[in-house]
């Protein structure tokens, strides 16, 4: 069952957590895991709570064992995740549970996993505001000595929800195009971490990511004078000390930036993984304009790219589903702040030689469609991809087209290998949105699967 606390910190920020507590029971070689929840859901945020979903899995370390086991949520028995063939080795185990983590990421040995945390990018949906949140949301839990009736375990979340309420005082209305987060330097707020389910510790693996999140906005905000809006930013969990500046800088659709500084006092504060930490800021109050001599946001590069190589961890999606048995044949997954939505006829997963592989079934009519990224700004220009050599006599088809299947000037259908092939494209129109369509040349009787060994996308600025 959830669980939820509220504390009063500084300057006007509050902190909510939540946990929930899970059972597994062992039945022969099935073992039940049941996650006690009001409402029988999970990746959704709706600003107080995560809840469950269709489609959702943990993966399960066994101390003792030394393979992950996934365990799919029923929806049908009342909250149930389920692994069959797992034999547990005692009759109290020790068990480490992992939502939102590839199988190829947990380090089985040391019962840790490495996963990327929020994004230094992020865009708020107008219909769905916080929907981006659930989007990091990622959770891990243990149970020590547990007997095989009765495991509980409490999931832990591992980012934090900022949330940013934003008062007009002004005399005229503004239109906000952006909301900036900003810690010092040597802050962490996205990338690369790693949780030790031992020690029950969030460190930064590296320090590729920069000290600030940048939060767009899918439909600009109309705010007129002593309107309210309020923004959502997903970060690493990290902490400030005495002296420290946090800054928040608004950004208009003119251009202007309106900068609050809060300055940390003597006591210090934290922002802890599962919380909700909210402040208010006031365009022309406690955020006034910043001078016209401030330096501008840095000229946008002239082309964008984005690689996806299931091979470099690094490089892949950190949700990915990690085998057939989780049946998944769509959903949402996100490297890097782009988003590719993936809709198949047959379940996809990540091989055990890292490779995106989509199992038998496609055929010439029956395809399945991956949605690329959309980058304001860029239009796709480049498309190349690589299969494996076996398809060359397994006859899948590989074309880039419009969300009707309808291909692309230059996206023609082409059989892939294992060596990289380029799709030079000549979109209709700069907004055009464009999927590879993985088909087969026969309409019926195809009983290999397919791999997806390498995606790399090339975006040219809009001129």
């Amino acid at each position: 069952m959830k669980r939820y606390l509220l504390f009063i910190l500084v300057f006007a920020i509050v902190f909510v957590g939540c946990k929930s507590e899970d059972n597994i029971s062992a039945d022969n070689s099935r073992v039940t895991l049941k996650a006690f929840n009001d409402v029988a859901t999970r990746v959704t945020f709706d600003g107080q709570e995560s809840l469950w979903s269709n489609g959702d899995y943990l993966n399960v370390v066994v101390d003792g064992l030394d393979e992950v086991y996934s365990f799919n949520y029923d929806a049908s028995t009342e909250n149930h995740f389920v692994c069959d063939n797992l034999q547990l080795p005692a009759d109290n185990n020790d068990i480490y549970a992992f939502y939102g983590v590839g199988a190829n990421y947990i380090n089985v040995a040391d019962k840790a996993a490495t996963i990327d945390l929020a994004s230094p990018s992020q865009v708020q949906s107008t219909l769905s505001p916080t929907a981006h949140i659930a989007q990091y949301d990622i959770l891990y839990g243990k149970t020590l000595g547990a007997p095989n009736d009765n495991i509980s375990i409490a999931m832990n979340h591992t980012i934090v929800a900022v949330k940013i309420n934003i008062l007009n005082s002004l005399q005229e209305s503004k239109t906000i195009k952006s909301v900036t987060f900003s810690v010092p330097e040597n802050i962490r707020l996205s990338g690369s971490h790693t949780i030790n389910l031992y020690t029950d510790v969030i460190d930064a693996a590296s320090s590729n990511d920069g000290n600030s999140i940048k939060l767009s906005f899918e439909e600009s905000l109309l705010l007129e004078m002593n309107d309210v809006v309020t923004a959502w930013i997903a970060t690493a969990p990290f902490a400030l000390v005495e002296g420290d500046e946090l800054i928040i800088d608004i950004t208009t659709m003119d251009e202007e930036v309106y900068r609050c500084t809060k300055l940390i006092s003597s006591d210090g504060i934290t922002f802890n993984a599962g919380s909700i930490m909210s402040t208010d800021i006031t365009i022309g109050g406690n955020a006034p304009l910043v001078e016209p001599d401030t330096p501008a946001e840095p000229e946008l590069p002239a082309a964008i790219n984005i690689v996806v190589n299931p091979a470099d961890s690094n490089t892949m999606f950190a949700d990915f589903p990690a085998s057939k048995e989780a049946n998944v044949t769509s959903g949402e997954f996100t490297l890097d702040g782009y988003t590719f939505a993936f809709s198949s006829p047959v379940p996809f997963y990540l091989s055990k030689n890292n490779r995106i592989r989509f199992e038998s079934g496609i055929t010439k009519s029956n395809v399945a469609m991956i949605k690329l990224p959309v980058v304001p700004n860029y239009k796709l220009t480049s498309v190349t991809l690589a299969s494996t050599a076996a398809n060359s006599t397994r006859n899948y088809m590989f074309a880039i087209t419009n969300a009707q299947q309808t291909v692309i000037t230059g996206g023609e259908a082409h059989k892939l290998t294992d060596v990289q092939y380029s799709y030079n494209l000549t979109l209709p129109s700069d907004d055009t949105e464009c999927y590879i369509c993985i088909s087969h040349t026969k309409s019926t009787g195809n009983t290999n699967f397919v791999d997806l060994s390498y995606i790399s996308l090339t975006y040219s600025i809009i001129e």
